[in-house]
């Protein structure tokens, strides 16, 4: 209550002695000085200043205290007229004193409106930049000075387009400022999308920008508001997510050719094992239920030992393509020349050539250099591409081979005038499952699997291979490039030395005379009865004495009444395995000094079945399908190792 009292004394007490102070001074120089003064213009100056700074009620109070000071001072008698002049000059007084007032509570409320505004603009996350409506900056907040690089003090009075520059994010043009497109058309711009702000210090931000028009009372525009944001974050988001989906979608597609590869592939892989299946199985039955002449029964074992040839070779390269996707393929490397490995491999070639009126053209040079590879791997790689060459080249038609020393190198080109290479299957020529033609019509029969692996071992032998072609009907030219061997000098071979059981070196594959296993005795286990009856009746044919066991137990019962040189088993039986039957007969006679070695006969040809049958105690390990000649060779080694 006192509070209020002093704010009444203060806003009413005040202008009252501001009044008295001026009549009192007023008086005194007019009597001193003799000197006459009109109070009106002091007295208005200070109604205005009251209602100026105090409000409209002290400013009525001094103008209702200045009419009567005047009717006071009045010297002529107060009469009708005068009360008119009076009224007049009161409704003066009060529509000056509530101009004054309502003005100063205007410009009050415009300030504090203006605070207000400048302080959420300034606090708010959003870039803002306001101008007047020649495009002059008016106001700039702290978010906007950090991404244009301007102050404030040095953005005032600049034009928009100076400090707010912007270009088009992926033409690199100049974009036109929201500043002009909202004085032309007088409407909120809406946000643009990939624009580049190009900040004071040449700095290039990602933003999104609007502008809205600022308009007085009656609608007029006044100036421009823009306001934009930094989306270098959302943007930097959006391009992973681009480059994600771009990636999911490449993914996808390569899922689904790789998918639909191993569709055709195993449609491919059924096909091509039944059709030598069916002659092996046809000309069987006929062997079985017909008495042939002695030319046609021949004929007939040709093609049954043809197409299950074709058959082996068909797993061959399932596993090794198994071997090369699991990184377990390796090599048995041996310093070595080429063209003698390239002219046994024609060799096993030219009846297929022949049959097609094919020539072959060797063009060697002996003198290419020696090589670090694997003689049967390289045999192999040979193999596939002449083969290739002999399938895919017409009647009549000519294949070049041609060695020679390429610098640090020595380069085998295989050409042929056969049916070509696509242009647009030519960069796959080398993938696995691939083949230019998969369709049931197609000519030319194959699982799309040589190529892939003579590229994989090429490569392993830290060479290169690739495909050229003028395109359809115009032949091909395969091109391998090995490095040749530095004799003088140390070479690290751990990275490709190995043993493998499916590819031996050819040496080792040369068939001798028919091998002599007189007075030998041989146990063979094997849970097929079908091949424990072929194996002893090829060991026998060969003058061996032989017993036979369909199971591991029946074979430990068999080894203690016998006195065997050697044990050949399989390694996959039901109940128990060769692993285990082997370890059991070594233990058991283990005391008496007794040992005899031991080759595992078996399906299972993956690499870590070698190494497991040589860690369980074989001396070898063949994979099926075993020639029968070749076991006996091999039997006849391992024993002269044996005794050796």
């Amino acid at each position: 209550m006192l509070k209020k009292i002093k704010s009444i004394a203060f806003y009413y007490g005040m202008p009252l002695l501001a009044y008295a102070i001026i009549l009192l001074l007023i008086i005194t120089v007019s009597k001193v000085f003799s000197i006459s003064f009109d109070l009106t213009t002091l007295i208005i100056a200070l109604m205005i200043a009251t209602s100026w700074f105090l409000g409209s009620n002290p400013g009525l109070l001094i103008a209702i205290v200045f009419e009567a000071s005047i009717i006071y001072f009045q010297t002529t008698p107060y009469t009708t007229k005068s009360a008119i002049i009076t009224f007049n000059r009161m409704a003066l007084f009060v529509s000056l004193v509530i101009f004054t007032s309502s003005r100063r509570t205007a410009e009050q409320k415009l300030r504090t409106q203006h605070e207000i505004l400048s302080v959420t603009l300034s606090s708010i996350g959003d870039a803002v930049i306001s101008t007047t409506l020649d495009g002059k900056v008016n106001f700039i907040n702290p978010t906007a000075e950090k991404l244009t690089g301007w102050s404030s003090s040095e953005a005032f009075g600049k034009s928009i387009e100076e400090v707010f520059k912007i270009i088009n994010e992926e033409t690199r043009q100049t974009v036109e400022s929201p500043f002009t497109a909202v004085v032309r058309e007088g409407i909120i711009v809406g946000l643009a999308n990939h624009t580049i702000l190009i900040a004071k210090n040449g700095k290039e931000v990602p933003i999104e920008d609007s502008g809205a028009p600022i308009k007085d009372g009656d609608g007029n525009v006044i100036g421009v508001i823009i306001v934009f944001h930094d989306v270098s974050e959302r943007r930097q988001i959006e391009k992973e997510r681009e480059i994600l989906f771009k990636e999911e979608q490449n993914a996808r597609k390569e899922a689904e050719t790789l998918g639909r590869l191993k569709d055709e592939f195993l449609a491919t892989v059924s096909h091509e094992l039944r059709t030598p299946l069916n002659s092996i199985l046809g000309w069987s039955s006929i062997l079985n239920k017909s008495n042939l002449e002695d030319e046609k029964f021949l004929n007939a074992c040709n093609i049954i030992e043809r197409n299950a040839k074709t058959q082996a070779k068909i797993i061959d390269d399932i596993l090794d393509v198994s071997h090369i996707i699991t990184g377990k393929l390796q090599l048995n490397a041996e310093l070595l020349q080429l063209a003698p490995i390239i002219k046994a491999t024609i060799e096993t070639l030219q009846p297929a050539a022949m049959a097609k009126s094919i020539n072959i053209k060797l063009l060697l040079d002996e003198d290419a250099g020696q090589i670090f590879g694997d003689a049967a791997r390289l045999q192999q790689i040979i193999w596939n591409l002449v083969s290739n060459a002999i399938k895919f080249t017409t009647q009549e038609g000519e294949i070049e081979l041609k060695l020679s020393r390429l610098d640090s190198q020595v380069e085998l080109k295989i050409s042929d005038n056969g049916i070509g290479i696509n242009n647009q299957f030519l960069p796959f020529v080398f993938e696995r499952f691939r083949q230019m033609d998969s369709s049931i019509t197609r000519i030319h029969g194959g699982l799309g699997l040589g190529l892939s692996i003579v590229k994989y071992l090429v490569e392993l032998h830290g060479g290169t291979a690739f495909a050229e072609s003028k395109g359809e009907g115009k032949g091909a030219l395969f091109t391998v490039r090995l490095p040749l061997a530095i004799v003088e000098k140390e070479i690290e071979l751990s990275a490709i030395q190995g043993n493998n059981s499916l590819h031996q070196p050819e040496s080792d594959k040369i068939i001798k005379e028919d091998p002599q296993l007189q007075g030998l005795k041989i146990l063979v286990i094997d849970d097929d009865l079908d091949t424990l009856e072929m194996l002893k009746f090829a060991l026998e044919s060969f003058g061996a004495a032989v017993k036979t066991a369909d199971s591991a137990s029946t074979a430990f019962q068999t080894f203690q009444k016998g006195n065997f040189d050697i044990i050949v088993s399989d390694l996959g039986m039901p109940q128990e395995d060769g692993y285990s039957l082997l370890g059991k007969i070594r233990a058991k006679f283990k005391e008496n000094g007794k040992f005899v070695p031991a080759i595992a006969v078996s399906g299972y040809a993956r690499n870590e079945d070698f190494d497991r049958a040589i860690a369980a105690g074989f001396q070898l390990h063949i994979s099926k399908p075993v020639d029968p000649q070749e076991l006996a060779l091999k039997i006849l080694e391992v024993l002269q190792n044996h005794r050796t």
